[in-house]
């Protein structure tokens, strides 16, 4: 999509570009649907926003660390007090565990916080702990 939601072709010029007008107009339909989430919802909602991973682009020569490709977005709109286990550290794999723990009485427990970048990078790692 563009800046304005229009369909774009499958290879765009220039991918930095495209990458950040899709971010803007994804910026714009997520705050009117939460608005509207929120003013919609009795009682208070849980709204967990989360992205995949950074842009699939071609970092040589753009100066970008390949490490940013990791970074996510990962927001909360929580009823009630505020998680506090919910910190800048956390990882998607412990958002579900954390918030099912304290708004509705589960039993997962926080595990480790990683992330693995996939096969296409030189830092591939098979090292996976799987969830018991």
């Amino acid at each position: 999509m563009d800046a304005e939601g229009n369909s774009l072709q499958n290879s765009p010029p220039d991918e930095v570009s495209a990458y950040a007008d899709q971010i803007s107009y994804l910026n714009t339909r997520l705050v009117e649907i939460v608005d509207t989430l929120i003013e919609s919802s009795d009682p208070d909602p849980v709204i967990i926003i989360q992205s995949d991973h950074g842009a699939t682009v071609d970092y040589e020569g753009l100066n970008i660390d390949k490490s940013q490709r990791l970074g996510i977005l990962n927001a909360y709109y929580l009823p009630g007090n505020t998680v506090s286990e919910l910190d800048p550290t956390i990882t998607p794999v412990n958002t579900f565990r954390i918030i099912f723990d304290k708004l509705f009485n589960g039993n997962y427990g926080r595990i480790e916080d990683k992330s693995i970048i996939g096969r296409q990078s030189p830092f591939t790692t098979i090292d996976c702990t799987p969830i018991e």
